[in-house]
């Protein structure tokens, strides 16, 4: 009866992984993502009905982690042990390695001290968030008294503070926010769809949020985040409600009696993957294998938990129907920026098409342009303070050098979102191209790297000059000198 309270969070998923191969702008990575995350599913109902024994399950996981953390050392390896979430094999490891009799004992605890050795020599700070969580969480639960878990928190908050206090993990921490805000934002492009499935975010990031032509980051180091913009809200919200269901049902299996070591070795992985993924999240492909690692410790979990099956009164249904009413009361009262919104995010798929996909013909890509600007001027139809819709048509404004519309494009745009560093570099340059210095650079002064900008402009002046253009040259050069200042202060 438990394992069916996770059918409607994965059913929920599976179709936002399908919605997400379908709009991807690059087929040859959706599809192969969204066979990963169907047989992860898969894992998951396999294991948490115990058609495989959760031990041979859990074993198996074991070595696979093993090969990996064996593979981040070969020669050019372009991954690193920590970038396969492999601390949440630790706990299941060390249950393993300690329970184990003669040769399988020394078989488990060489895959652990292969899983550990690729952790030390990893560097993942994330890995180590996640171990230092998950044994915080084991030491609560074994520890009766409350003052000594008051204790153990106070040690712990205090290890925090003082790491904060650190510069180097000060900076990390500023870089880190900076991105998730700009990935954030990217996301509001996209909320009903997400970019699409598979190694999508690295291009559409630099492209539609950095404004530049090359890749810079390949994920957006955040689970969360990087299950939106693969899968939009649908997906978030599927992953939402599968970990609220899982970690409910621990703690009704942990609060019922003395729970079996298995189950918890595979919650406490499920937490210290969690825990490393909220800061954090795996390049493609290495995240399809953490979906299967993540499914399959949550079904060994499932399998081996036992709690008691008492008659459940539905108070649930009142919810539900209070759910539904609200939702459709929304949608009434918001009928026009929503609908903005789902154009907005048409056109944006409709750009990633035209602009990133590969091996497309040069009549296709203009038709995928042309359909993007039908979507975005629907969505101004509806919405006309649309931020996706007005920032993206003032961008293309910019690139065809017709910069007073991109001006007023770009305005509407910051109207709307002025905390979104895309427009105030898209608007920055609308104003330096048309000569508003003082407000370009006020502007362009809020971007995050300063100095990355200023070499940009440099490129910038260098090519308007070879263009003719020494009026926006001397602009770019001018803009140069004051953001040069302004870094040296």
């Amino acid at each position: 009866m438990m394992k069916t309270i996770f059918r409607g969070p994965l059913v929920l998923l599976s179709i936002a992984g399908l919605i997400g191969a379908l709009v991807t702008y690059n087929p040859t990575l959706g599809w192969p993502a969204l066979l990963a995350l169907l047989g992860s599913v898969v894992l998951f109902f396999i294991a948490a009905h115990g058609a495989i024994p959760p031990r041979r399950t859990g074993t198996a996981l074991l070595l696979l982690a093993a090969l990996l953390a064996v593979g981040s050392f070969l020669p050019q390896a372009p991954f690193d042990a920590g970038d396969g979430f492999l601390e949440a094999m630790v706990p299941l490891g060390l249950l393993l390695t300690g329970s184990g009799r003669g040769w399988r004992r020394w078989a488990w605890g060489a895959a652990m001290a292969l899983v550990v050795v690729g952790l030390a020599g990893s560097g993942s700070l994330g890995s180590w968030v996640g171990l230092v969580v998950a044994a915080v969480v084991a030491a609560l639960l074994r520890l009766r008294r409350r003052p000594l878990r008051w204790a153990l928190i106070g040690t712990g908050a205090t290890g925090l503070a003082l790491m904060a206090s650190l510069h180097p993990v000060q900076q990390v921490a500023i870089d880190r926010l900076h991105l998730f805000r700009n990935s954030l934002y990217l996301l509001t492009d996209y909320p009903l769809t997400g970019v699409g499935l598979g190694d999508t975010f690295a291009l559409a990031y630099s492209r539609y949020q950095l404004l530049i032509p090359v890749s810079f980051l390949t994920t957006p180091h955040n689970l969360l985040l990087a299950v939106g913009l693969g899968m939009g809200v649908i997906g978030l919200a599927a992953v939402v409600w599968l970990l609220a269901t899982f970690y409910r049902f621990v703690v009704r299996v942990e609060r019922s009696g003395p729970s079996p070591a298995l189950f918890r070795a595979a919650w406490l992985g499920t937490t210290a993957a969690l825990a490393h993924g909220l800061i954090d999240s795996p390049p493609f492909p290495l995240g399809l294998w953490l979906a299967a690692m993540g499914f399959g410790l949550m079904g060994i979990a499932v399998a081996t938990g036992r709690v008691s099956e008492r008659r459940q009164t539905r108070p649930w249904r009142w919810g539900l129907v209070a759910v539904v009413v609200l939702l459709v009361t929304g949608l009434l009262l918001l009928r026009q920026p929503l609908l903005g919104m789902g154009y907005a995010n048409a056109g944006a798929l409709w750009q990633a098409r035209a602009d990133l996909a590969p091996h497309l013909e040069r009549s296709a890509r203009e038709a995928a342009t042309g359909r993007a600007v039908a979507c975005f001027e629907r969505a101004l139809a509806w919405d006309p303070l649309q931020p996706t819709a007005n920032r993206r048509l003032g961008l293309m404004a910019l690139e065809r050098e017709d910069f007073d519309a991109a001006v007023a494009y770009l305005e509407r745009a910051y109207q709307r979102q002025p905390g979104n560093p895309a427009t105030w570099k898209g608007l920055g340059y609308a104003y330096l191209w048309t000569g508003w210095l003082d407000p370009a650079e006020e502007l362009l002064s809020r971007l995050d790297d300063r100095a990355e900008l200023v070499e940009e402009l440099g490129v910038w002046r260098g090519w308007w000059g070879r263009q003719g253009r020494e009026d926006l040259a001397g602009y770019a050069g001018e803009m140069v000198r004051r953001l040069g200042e302004r870094t040296s202060e």
